[in-house]
């Protein structure tokens, strides 16, 4: 019996397409294979794999990646010999698939395969991997599996650049780097890739910032922020070059500080910002507001008392922008964007 409790009654349907290139509006499918299995990823049935045919112009087209590795998997010459067309592959799948109503398996066609190209040895999953889809599957992030579930496809808008680092900087840390960028109209996610020759790091956010704790010191990075939502994914990538410095910082999340707002936020320039910190235990803290080029607008030594505490900061010498307000304890910080306008 699987150790994996199903929520949902129903099967799953996965589709595995080989194309000439990973972009939708100019590359077609080269081959389609269909795969049904429970909510439990237990495979019920293994549908069509169908190489379709594509002009020779189209093939010529590819990038170097697909025609050096279509043509090695033996795809590029069956591409070549299939008489099936798209119209056809679309059917065949599609009929396929009509035999699976209310997570019921009817009559499934025991002859056919999932591969990668027709001739291919059968693929099977192997534990590893299924132990990998099934984690993943039931995780809590897979919340929105169920039926009531419409995913958001709407268009989304390339209006996301930098906001910090600044191109071609050099930042003070190497442990606390904050990545900042503008929003995506329509993104709900935000895919953070940040690599260099001997390292490469990606994140997940639905935040248009995010802080990297796991850099090198006086390295040369490039990060990459990629928005998305539920369906749309073809999107612009913005990059920038930046350096990380040689300091370690405390960046570690101060355990003390249970809870910190800031209001207003977004402020008026010259209106006061109303800091409430919820503190564990009476302690000496450091209070400081930082600008973007890194410089110290605001500095301050303070002994907050156990419990709720009220902080009130004058904002007549901070001109419109974008800042960080960095409260440090005897056990870490704790950080909060500050927005003047």
């Amino acid at each position: 019996m699987s150790k994996y409790k199903s929520r949902y009654n129903y099967n799953l349907v996965w589709i595995d397409l080989e194309m000439t290139g990973l972009d939708i509006k100019k590359d077609v499918i080269l081959e389609i294979a269909t795969l049904v299995t429970n909510n439990e990823l237990d495979i019920l049935a293994k549908g069509p794999a169908l190489v379709i045919n594509q002009k020779n112009e189209i093939l010529e087209q590819m990038s170097s990646w697909c025609i050096k590795h279509h043509t090695a998997s033996g795809l590029v010459e069956a591409v070549k010999q299939s008489t099936i067309t798209i119209e056809e592959a679309e059917l065949k799948t599609l009929d396929f698939l009509k035999e699976y109503k209310n997570g019921d398996l009817i009559d499934p066609m025991e002859e056919n395969f999932m591969g990668y190209f027709i001739g291919c040895d059968e693929y099977e999953w192997t534990p590893g991997q299924v132990d990998v889809m099934r984690d993943n599957f039931f995780s809590p992030l897979r919340g929105n599996i169920n039926l009531d579930f419409i995913p958001d496809t709407t268009h989304i808008e390339n209006t996301h650049e930098f906001i910090t680092p600044n191109a071609a900087e050099t930042l003070e840390y190497y442990d606390n780097v904050f990545v900042d960028w503008t929003d995506a109209e329509n993104a709900n996610n935000y895919l953070v890739i940040i690599s260099n020759s001997s390292e490469y790091h990606e994140y997940y956010t639905t935040e248009s910032e995010i802080y990297v704790n796991d850099l090198s010191p006086d390295g040369i990075y490039f990060v990459k922020v990629k928005p998305f939502n539920d369906g749309y994914t073809d999107t612009d990538i913005i990059n920038r070059l930046f350096r990380t410095g040689d300091l370690l910082s405390s960046s570690q999340e101060s355990s003390i500080l249970k809870s910190l707002n800031v209001f207003p936020n977004p402020a008026q320039t010259g209106q006061a910002l109303n800091i409430e910190v919820n503190i564990e235990k009476s302690i000496e803290t450091s209070i400081d507001i930082i600008n973007m080029q890194g410089q110290r607008v605001y500095s301050q030594v303070r002994n907050l008392q156990q419990g709720a505490n009220q902080i009130s900061i004058e904002t007549p010498n901070m001109p419109a922008g974008l800042y960080m307000l960095n409260i440090e304890t005897e056990d870490g910080a704790v950080q909060r964007k500050i927005i003047i306008q």
